[in-house]
């Protein structure tokens, strides 16, 4: 049994492909998704990007 309590940190394209192609035939996979505030993660995003745009600009 594998049991995962969280997302992993990073994901990439390859990741499904692997668990799908073991050789155990007998598994399921159970996703349980929340919905997130829509404002809160505009709002984090775009606090995010004006810190990188702020990095940039003071790298030069």
């Amino acid at each position: 049994m594998l049991v995962l309590k969280s997302l992993p940190k990073a994901t990439f394209s390859g990741m499904m492909n692997q668990l799908t192609n073991l050789d155990l035939l007998d598994y399921s996979i159970t996703v349980n998704i929340q919905a997130l505030d829509v404002m809160h993660e505009i709002e984090k995003e775009e606090g995010a990007y004006e810190k990188l745009q702020h990095t940039i600009q003071h790298s030069r």
